[in-house]
């Protein structure tokens, strides 16, 4: 079904509000969830909504705390999330580390005992504003295999890159290390019922289109191989180790225990581009795009990071696609039902 944004969001941020979270705090978690919709990544939107309600509910999420900051090295400023809202640690550990790259030239700011986050790339315009090209990772809970193993070893951490442009919007590369994201996997529940092949392994590492695995302890392959692997674990130890002195596998999964909060960690590194010299991004970014493309007869319909995301973004400019599970959830917040 077809709703219109702005219905979407009031809706949203009235079961949150109902749930706990301080009227600021909702409008902020459905925006971060819009964002993902309307940049074509389901997986991190509305879909979200259920857990984070019963989460809330059930005492995993904390919605009598706040962030706090138990450390500032001027440098390096190490942020508490207290088990609060994900969405509302992350955004301000996003504006802190833009804000203070800007004035030092380099900045990081270091978040442990977070919950889910929700799409990195959500938290791009505090380095926009700023000027500020920001380096973004996360870790999460265990979801995927190594390469020819089995069972949920380690997070479906993330890595996201923003880049201020002159004008406009910022240019995002924005990544799981899996090879796809499990929110993907579980929108299938409502449309096909079935995994493509190479997404889903069962709890022996065999390849499986049964959705079913998901709650089994089936998993999501690295991809990339043993690159890819490497990657994965660079997120480890930088977002993880270093940043909250944990790893994924000590993250607890959300929807197993709704009653404890997760535990993530995040890293986020800020960059400003006026002490680097001035380097001209814009057209850094321009010219990258230039051969990636000229090097195809025919571009395929997504070839460079933003392709997808401009495309979605156009299609979506006031409404946004929703399965009739997540409709019905919505018409509880509202007298009047979107049907």
């Amino acid at each position: 079904m077809k709703v219109a944004l702005d219905t979407v969001h009031r809706q949203i941020a009235t079961l949150l509000h109902r749930a706990g979270a301080s009227t600021a705090d909702a409008a902020l978690v459905a925006e971060c969830l819009l964002d993902a919709e309307r940049r074509g990544h389901a997986s991190h939107g509305v879909d979200l909504l259920a857990t984070y309600l019963a989460r809330m509910r059930a005492g995993g999420i904390r919605t009598d705390r706040r962030p706090t900051i138990v450390a500032d090295g001027q440098v390096v400023i190490r942020l508490d999330a207290q088990g609060t809202l994900g969405q509302v640690s992350a955004d301000l550990g996003a504006r802190m580390v833009a804000e203070r790259a800007a004035l030092t030239g380099l900045a990081a700011v270091a978040i442990r005992n977070s919950n889910h986050v929700g799409m990195l790339a959500a938290y791009r315009h505090a380095f926009q504003s700023s000027s500020v090209v920001g380096l973004l990772l996360n870790i999460s809970g265990p979801a995927l295999s190594p390469p020819g193993g089995h069972g949920l070893a380690i997070g479906s951490n993330a890595v996201c890159l923003v880049v201020p442009r002159a004008e406009g919007r910022p240019f995002c590369i924005d990544m799981g290390t899996g090879v796809v994201a499990l929110g993907k996997l579980r929108a299938l529940l409502h449309t096909t019922g079935q995994a493509p092949n190479g997404w889903l392994l069962d709890t022996d590492g065999r390849p499986t289109d049964d959705l079913t695995a998901l709650a089994s302890g089936g998993s999501v392959p690295v991809f990339g191989g043993y690159k890819g692997l490497c990657i994965s674990l660079i997120v480890e130890l930088l977002a993880g180790a270093l940043a909250a002195d944990t790893i994924s596998p000590r993250v607890t999964k959300q929807r197993a225990h709704p009653d404890q909060p997760m535990g993530c960690a995040q890293l986020f590194i800020g960059f400003s581009p006026r002490h680097f010299g001035m380097p001209n991004l814009d057209a850094a970014i321009e010219g990258l795009r230039a051969a990636v493309g000229g090097s195809y007869d025919r571009p395929p319909d997504i070839w460079f990071p933003d392709v997808m995301e401009d495309t979605a973004e156009q299609a979506t400019a006031s409404a946004i696609e929703l399965p009739a599970a997540l409709v019905d959830l919505l018409d509880t917040a509202d007298a009047t039902p979107l049907r």
